[in-house]
């Protein structure tokens, strides 16, 4: 149902001369922040060198995965060297997030289309209810 609201102008003096005060305002706050910006001279190089020199290509950064062996569901662990050479994507998820539970058929299936180039996903659950939450 589309609802259509009455929109009415004022007329008379007031409304011109209240759109030229708030021009005149503005501009004059752009003017301000403009030459606060020159003549401060803020340092941003913070922000460029958040990346630092790591940035770039992920593929051409070549870190190695740290070493950690964790539990499986089905009672063996893994351990992530055994991934190694592969591109591993680690997608951390719990069974009450709804969004969590949607993205796994599409992480099921690029797993099963990109197996074969080197690509693998480990789903680690986190969960307070236990193993058996995960499971079913």
């Amino acid at each position: 149902m589309i609802v259509a609201i009455p929109f009415t102008r004022r007329a008379g003096a007031k409304t011109g001369a209240r759109m030229k005060k708030a021009f005149a305002f503005f501009s004059v706050s752009i003017l301000c922040a403009a030459l606060a910006i020159r003549y401060f001279r803020p340092d941003f190089s913070w922000f460029t060198e958040a990346a630092g020199a790591d940035s770039g290509n992920i593929a051409d950064m070549n870190q190695p995965m740290p070493h950690a062996v964790m539990p499986a569901a089905d009672d063996n662990w893994v351990d992530m060297e055994s991934y190694k050479g592969k591109v591993v994507l680690i997608s951390f998820w719990t069974t009450w997030c709804p969004g969590c539970r949607d993205e796994m058929p599409e992480l099921i299936r690029l797993q099963q289309e990109f197996e074969s180039k080197g690509f693998t996903v480990v789903a680690i659950a986190v969960e307070d209810e236990g193993e058996e939450s995960v499971k079913t």
